[in-house]
């Protein structure tokens, strides 16, 4: 678990400690102690432990130094009770766990992997962020230099603007395919990116069907062989009679995609054939071969900054401590889900979940232990879930679960397991072994008339939860009963006022 990571201990006796540098060595822990904290250099390791009987003012000065030296290791404090508000300063400052003392060995080995994972999470948003710094850096040289063109070659610089004002992958091929016309005229644009599983296409004439399906064809078996090409660097080239333009997109020795120009001229009609009852068009010269050529690398740029901030938003919408999606990405996904069960007349269960009683642990036993409660929950509904269905941590203890394709019935069903599934669990064990329950509301599209919107749904959703907590907790409870009670109340009330 541990191979080849570097551990560092601080304590100011490190002799008792003798037993627990075993374990970590035995786990493949390179393990060195430290009797001081060291306030000037930055310790190389990727864990730090960090025993709570220095001063509280040194260990807080000593997080603060990390996080100026730019330290990446995960720190760990372990030790006796500590006041509540000086361990959550601690947290604040850096600490990634606090470990009281004594603890079993496979709470330590938790707190390990954990803070692993968390490091490694922040390594690859450091590298990300790094990625996209120099891409950004190459593309601002990029745009200095064509600040120095003459007049003539203005549309590239405005062009190399537009791309470079968003990070979607759908604007800048937007503002590509609108922008470009201005100085180089196209019948049709392909556009195939790798990764991507699509060929984008536009047109001037919206009567060439069949054509732009051939060519869309063309263009995706043209991007899979450059793909598979073990050439790099390709060259900007004119093809076809001068009617096509092919410009391979490339960032150093990364193949991007393909972008292909297609005028309807002498490499598919005839020279002496006019266009639309007008005069024969100009196909594609040198000069125009030179400028897609000088624009290809930023939009190359462009394009793989789109994609590099889109793993980064990935890595954003994650909530640190379940790995579920956070609410950030809830709406979204529950709006794509909405439309699309709209648009194919299919079903959509939505799932509002809550933990029962959990102030109660978090009062009782800690934060730790309750923030522990919370990802051993996340762990058993993931598990009780398909690949397509959608776990976010909504807020707090509150938990929702789309389930795309899945009717009330099915939807029940998965309800009943996660219930019974969190009954028979315990969670932190190695601790102190508490046993929870769940509260579950369930609205389920099209069965509501009333559901019109994801909003109507989700509200449907946390109405029935309520419900639920209401009649006792530890209960399932669906909008459609709800409503169905709603609607026996006023019989009951029409039928009393009629007699």
């Amino acid at each position: 678990m541990l191979q080849g990571t570097q551990i560092i201990l601080y304590s100011l006796d490190p002799d008792p400690h003798e037993e627990r540098i075993a374990y970590l060595k035995k786990l493949g822990g390179q393990v060195r102690s430290r009797a001081a904290l060291d306030f000037k250099t930055k310790p190389e390791a990727d864990i730090i432990l960090i025993e709570a009987n220095f001063p509280y003012f040194n260990i807080f000065k000593f997080l603060k130094g990390l996080e100026q030296r730019q330290s990446t290791a995960a720190v760990l404090l372990m030790g006796p009770d500590l006041k509540a508000s000086r361990i959550s300063a601690l947290l604040r400052a850096g600490v990634f766990d606090y470990l009281k003392m004594p603890f079993s060995p496979n709470r330590l080995k938790k707190a390990l992997r954990e803070a692993l994972n968390n490091r490694s999470n922040l390594l690859k948003v450091l590298g990300l962020s790094h990625e996209l710094e120099v891409a950004n850096k190459k593309l601002a040289k990029e745009r200095d230099q064509l600040k120095q063109w003459s007049n003539d070659l203005s549309q590239i610089y405005d062009l190399n603007q537009k791309l470079s004002e968003s990070l979607h992958i759908d604007e800048v091929v937007t503002s590509l395919m609108t922008q470009i016309k201005r100085f180089v005229p196209y019948d049709i644009a392909c556009l195939y990116l790798k990764g991507w599983g699509q060929v984008r296409v536009e047109a001037n004439e919206d009567k060439w069907g069949h054509l732009i399906k051939r060519v869309s064809h063309e263009m995706q078996q043209e991007g899979e062989r450059f793909d598979k090409s073990k050439r790099v660097h390709a060259r900007t080239i004119v093809r076809d009679g001068d009617s096509e333009i092919v410009v391979p997109l490339e960032v150093g020795d990364n193949k991007i995609g393909v972008l292909r120009l297609i005028r309807k001229g002498s490499g598919s009609i005839k020279n002496k054939k006019k266009i639309n009852g007008g005069a024969k068009k100009k196909l594609f010269c040198d000069y125009q071969l030179k400028i897609l050529s000088m624009i290809s690398a930023p939009l190359a740029i462009a394009i793989r900054n789109a994609a590099m901030y889109k793993q980064v938003e990935d890595l954003a919408v994650k909530d640190a401590l379940t790995n579920a999606l956070n609410r950030r990405a809830f709406s979204g996904i529950l709006e794509r889900e909405f439309r699309r069960a709209e648009r194919y007349n299919s079903a959509l269960t939505l799932m509002v979940i809550d933990l029962d009683h959990f102030k109660m642990v978090n009062d009782t036993y800690g934060h730790l232990a309750g923030d522990q409660v919370l990802r051993e929950m996340a762990v058993i509904f993931q598990k009780s879930l398909r690949d397509i269905d959608v776990l976010i941590r909504y807020g707090g203890e509150e938990f929702v679960i789309i389930l795309p394709g899945t009717n009330l019935q099915k939807g029940m069903v998965v309800a009943n397991r996660i219930k019974d599934r969190v009954e028979n669990a315990i969670f932190n064990e190695a601790e102190r072994g508490l046993h929870m329950t769940v509260s579950i509301g369930i609205a389920n599209y099209p069965v509501l008339p009333i559901i019109a919107s994801p909003k109507a749904l989700f509200s449907q959703a946390d109405q029935a939860l309520y419900a639920a907590k209401r009649q006792g907790r530890n209960q399932i409870m669906t909008a459609v009963e709800i409503m169905e009670k709603k609607t026996n109340a006023v019989l009951a009330l029409e039928g009393h006022t009629t007699s």
